[in-house]
């Protein structure tokens, strides 16, 4: 009786530790494609600067003109520009009800 509760014991720790792991796990790829999305965009907004002598318009010519791609189940990204020759605020969210899917 004992070995069959050590061992239930055993394998809820065992189960534990593999769930937090994975939880560890897509949080911090979720913070690094966080960082790698926002760095993308912000890199885009730039080269359109240099390239072009303006700022995108708006977030969807940064997806069509410099092939940017965002995950909307995951993240929400606010692009605002109140001029062509001023560098565009741009906000980079977490949508953490899409993170796990």
């Amino acid at each position: 009786m004992r070995s069959i509760f050590k061992s239930i014991i055993t394998a809820f720790i065992i189960g534990a530790i593999f769930c937090a792991g994975v939880y560890f796990i897509d949080d911090l790829m979720l913070t690094k494609s966080y960082s790698a999305l926002y760095n993308e965009i912000k890199q885009s907004v730039n080269h359109c600067y240099a390239v072009e002598g303006r700022y995108p318009p708006d977030l969807r010519y940064i997806q069509d003109h410099y092939g940017i791609k965002i995950d909307n189940r995951r993240f929400s990204v606010d692009y605002r520009r109140t001029s062509p020759t001023r560098l565009p605020e741009i906000k980079v969210t977490i949508n953490k009800e899409g993170a796990l899917a």
